[in-house]
This record gives structure tokens, sequence and C-alpha cells, in this order.
């Protein structure tokens, strides 16, 4: 009988081994957050410059950074101490990062002088200097970590060298300082402007702006009925180019004064609006122009971005919300329409800064259609208690015949 006990006993105890090894699978992520976590991870640059990449690149790069950044920031990520998911160490090497974003080589004659690239050593333009500095002013808010302050400052003269060179004779300003001027740039131009106003205090914001009134007028030139256009010179307006002449007149101070006359820009948006619902998974969101049949994320949060401008909410702000939360693409960052495979982090951030603005951040903690939970009862663990159970009957069987 000693036999029996001891291979019984035997049998049980590996038995409540195989209970404790096979532990049940991990769930998939569970929430859209979850998702966008994960995806945000998967293209953090974790060896060489601590920013983010681009989607199948690897090298750090302003255009996913920022997003990044600015995501981590909107939902007190950055906040905590020390700073989650990278630790205080990586964000010093972020901030370390932005910084050699800026040329500070070849003298006021170099055309890159002053600017900032897309990535380390890149061709610099108002559009990665944009970002850069966005970027920069978010770092700048978490001083506090230990040897952030360490980090070198930005040349604020030669940057703002560097955007006064891309305004045109009209008053527009150009991506490059060879470009023909463009609204989305002239934002962006004027951002960068007033965000070094305080960088430079010998100077003000009219004084740095080169020539303040043919700025005014040139933007108002790009208006064509109750919307803005690219250009003077393009064929049809849009929401994007209208919410970025509404920003520039913002930071200008023009608003106010214009109040009764950009009423009906205020309404041509809201008709940008697909409020019916047979318009299925695009319901709620904004096309870009008139009967354009184009809606899509950018000219949704764009338009959002404009009546933000002029105190104006949606028609239905809980089908544009849906809207926003339904871009998310199966990655875990964000499509321009809903269904996609594949989506980007400025999308990401786009989608975060709008759902923010609606009050519907708590769709980002819904489960993700891509990436669902696993079963609530997962079938490894049906097996584990099926191993406890046998376990205990064989140990108290061979206790009897002994």
């Amino acid at each position: 009988m000693n036999k029996v006990k001891a291979v019984g006993l035997t049998l049980a105890l590996s038995l409540m081994f195989l209970s404790v090894v096979a532990q049940p699978a991990t769930a998939n992520p569970g929430s859209r957050l979850d998702s966008l976590l994960a995806f945000m991870a998967e293209n953090y640059d974790a060896t060489v410059e601590r920013g983010y990449s681009l989607v199948g690149t690897i090298a750090s790069r302003v255009e996913a950074t920022f997003p990044a950044i600015f995501i981590l920031d909107n939902l007190g990520y950055l906040g905590q101490r020390p700073p989650y998911p990278n630790g205080a160490d990586n964000l010093v090497r972020t901030k370390n990062f932005t910084q050699k974003l800026q040329w500070d080589t070849g003298g006021e004659d170099s055309r890159r002088y002053g600017g900032m690239s897309p990535f380390i050593a890149g061709e610099p333009d108002i559009f990665a200097t944009f970002y850069g500095v966005r970027l920069w002013q978010i770092l700048n808010e978490h001083n506090d970590v230990p040897r952030m302050l360490d980090v070198e400052e930005i040349n604020s003269t030669s940057l703002l060298f560097f955007v006064n060179k891309s305004q045109s004779v009209e008053g527009g300003f150009g991506l490059l300082e060879t470009s023909s001027p463009d609204i989305v740039s002239t934002y962006m131009a004027l951002y960068i402007i007033d965000a070094m106003e305080g960088e430079t205090p010998v100077y003000t914001f009219d004084e740095i702006l080169l020539n303040r009134t043919k700025t005014v007028e040139w933007i108002l030139s790009c208006r064509e009925g109750d919307a803005f256009k690219l250009n003077p010179a393009s064929s049809i307006p849009g929401v994007t180019p209208t919410a970025a002449a509404l920003l520039a007149l913002e930071i200008l101070g023009e608003v106010t004064s214009l109040s009764s006359e950009l009423q009906d820009v205020r309404n041509w948006i809201l008709d940008r609006q697909v409020s019916e619902e047979d318009g299925g998974e695009f319901f709620g969101g904004f096309e870009e122009g008139y009967l354009t049949n184009d809606t899509n994320l950018v000219s949704t949060c764009n338009a959002l971005q404009a009546l933000g401008v002029l105190s104006g909410v949606p028609t239905n702000t809980s089908s544009v919300a849906r809207f926003i939360a339904d871009c998310q693409a199966a990655d875990g960052g964000w499509g321009i329409v809903p269904g996609l495979e594949v989506g980007t982090m400025e999308l990401a951030a786009f989608a975060v800064e709008s759902l923010d603005s609606l009050d519907s951040r708590s769709l980002l903690y819904e489960e993700d259609p891509n990436n669902p939970a696993g079963p609530l009862i997962d079938w490894r663990a049906i097996l584990v208690v099926g191993f406890v159970v046998v376990a205990v009957v064989i140990a108290l069987v061979a206790l009897r015949m002994e």
C-alpha cells in the first residue's frame, strides 16, 4: 500500500505543479487606450534618440515624436513622477533630441539656419519647425524632472530669422523661403512667432512680425464666400484652410473685430457635418468641402478647431465623437477613415485632442473592437481547475488505500 500511496501523491504533486506553470495566456489589449499605448511603444526609439518613429521606420522624427508626447501629456502620463511610460532619463533624452533638430550652423546666409528639421540633420521647413516648437513647449512644462534644465536651449533668435524668411511680399508665409505662401504655413509661422515672443523679451510680437497689416490682408484675401482657400489662387475652399485662417486670425487678435462677418463661416462649417444616419460609418464626421463626399478624420478635427475659435459646437456632438473613435486603426493608431489596418501617431494625437475637446475622452476606455479582450473564462483556466480537482481526488484515494 505504501507504493500506491507514493505513486498517488507523486501524481497529485505533478498535476499540482502543472496547474502552477500552465497559466492562462495574457489577454489581448482590451481598451482603445491599451491599443494606442501598445502602438506608441512599438514605434518608440528606445535605443538611440528616445523619440518616436513613423510606422515601419526606426529613426526618431518630429512628426511622430510631437504627437506621441502630446498624447502622453494630454492623458496625464508625463505629470507622473517619474513620467510614464519611458521614465525621467528618457524624457531628458527626448528633449535633447528636440534641441538637436535645430540648425545652428551656416549663419544667416544659409537657408537652413535657425529652422528645425523632421529628423536630425534633415532639411528644415515651417511644418517641422512648428512641430518642433510645440514639442519643446510641452517638454519645458516638465522641467522639474531632474536634468531637464541641463539640455541646451534652442536659439529663438535664429529660429525667428528662419521663419521670417518664409514670409512673402504679399504677407503670407510659405513652407520654405522659396515656396509660395499658403494659409496652413501662415498659421504655423504665426504660432511660432507667438510662442517665441516670451523667449525673446527684447521684442514684441508686432516687432517680430515683419508686416502685420499685409499678413491680415493676405489671410482675408483667401476667403471665398463663407470659407477660406489654401491661397487666393486655389480653386475651392475647404475646412482645413478655413480652420488655419481662423487660428491665424485668432493669434493676430482679429477674430473679435470680425465676429459678425465670421458667423456665416461658422454656419458653413456646421453644414459640412454628415448629419444623416444613413451616412453609415461616416455619420457624424465632417467632409472637407461643399458636396465633396470625402468625410475624414483630418477635416473633422480641423472643423472642431475652427468651431472652437468661433465658440461653436457641432450639431451632433455624440456622433462626431463616435466617428473619431471609430477611426482607430487595427494597429492601435488612428487612420484617416474607419476600417483601416495601419494608423499614424499624428492622427492619433488629432483624435485624442478632439475627443478631449468634446468631453468624450471616456471613449478611449471602451473595448477596442479591433483588439478585444480574451474570453471571460479562458480554456486554459478551465484546464488548470481540472488539474487541481484530479490531483485532489488522486491524493484522497491514495490516502484511503493506505
